[in-house]
């Protein structure tokens, strides 16, 4: 079983990469989609643990859909930020919504971004970034 070509693995882990987000979170704002067969850990944690690693869920989940576009891109600086960030999202699946396969993709896409890393050399542009950052600021202000 071959992958995807070298050329295509930025669009298959940027593809991937916002699936992922966008199951943080819904799981984080739709109730539902929280999976829960753990219970034990839920009772031993304390309660802001599990609300600390829900906040985390979420923020991961937004900043990996932040993050598809530039994976896709190749962009190398993307790659570093996507390569923390997906441990850090599994291990708030596993705390949060004690979900063995939320976690186990995470740390799936995460391997294959370490095996793949040669693929993402790509530099992002400082005028481009430093702008983008700005515009940012100021529609957040």
């Amino acid at each position: 079983m071959r992958g995807p070509s070298p050329e295509r693995v930025p669009t298959v882990v940027g593809t991937i990469a916002a699936l992922i987000g966008l199951l943080d979170v819904a799981a984080g704002v739709f109730p539902r989609f929280r999976h829960s067969r753990m219970h034990a850990l839920a009772e031993v944690l304390p309660g802001a643990v599990n609300q600390l690693a829900a906040a985390a869920s979420i923020v991961v989940g937004v900043v990996l859909l932040m993050l598809a576009h530039g994976l896709k891109r190749s962009k190398r600086r993307v790659w570093i930020a996507a390569v923390v960030l997906l441990p850090i999202g599994a291990a708030a699946q596993v705390i949060y919504r004690h979900s063995g396969i939320g976690a186990v993709l995470s740390l799936l896409l995460f391997a294959y971004l370490v095996r793949h890393r040669g693929s993402f050399e790509a530099r992002t542009s400082r005028s481009r970034s430093s702008s983008s950052a700005a515009s940012a600021w100021s529609s957040a202000s």
